[in-house]
């Protein structure tokens, strides 16, 4: 969907959160040639700006992930205001684009809870049959109870 989004014009950047890089190797990247992934940005405090790769569309940007993402949900959890982390990183950058589109693991953890509470909108794509349907159903209450627990009288739109 990013990709898309990017080829139709607008500034985008991808957020790969899944230690297994899927997004990264979805855009055609080797997740292994990126020694810095948004672990570099929300444990070691680097600027978020030197972890965002440019691909060859001149409209898309991604910050590629890869194993060395794996012990952030163990680095996170020391941490204060851990599940803000990432929406301060993002606020660094948000000007820069119109759209920043993170893709996530299917679990409830701190890295996806950061992801949560810094998004406007949720999307959870899912086959149209009714066990699916059902979980995302369910899945949304959860959701709207981090952000109002987190962010008082913040609304999420949830699409699935």
């Amino acid at each position: 969907m990013g990709f898309r989004l990017a080829q139709m014009g607008f500034k985008t950047l991808l957020i790969d959160l899944d230690p297994q890089g899927h997004l990264t190797q979805c855009l055609g990247l080797n997740n292994q040639q990126y020694p810095k992934t948004l672990f570099n940005a929300l444990i070691e405090r680097e600027e978020i700006e030197k972890t965002i790769i440019k691909t060859d569309l001149p409209t898309l940007d991604v910050i590629p992930s890869n194993l060395n993402l794996s012990p952030v949900e163990l680095s996170l959890f020391s941490m204060n205001s851990r599940e803000f982390r990432l929406r301060r990183l993002l606020s660094a950058i948000e000007k820069t684009y119109e759209l920043i589109i993170m893709d996530a693991s299917p679990s409830i953890g701190l890295l996806n809870l950061n992801a949560i509470l810094a998004s406007n909108d949720l999307i959870i794509p899912s086959w149209q049959i009714s066990f699916p349907i059902m979980v995302s159903r369910s899945c949304s209450k959860p959701f709207q109870r981090s952000r109002r627990i987190f962010l008082s009288s913040s609304k999420i739109s949830i699409s699935f």
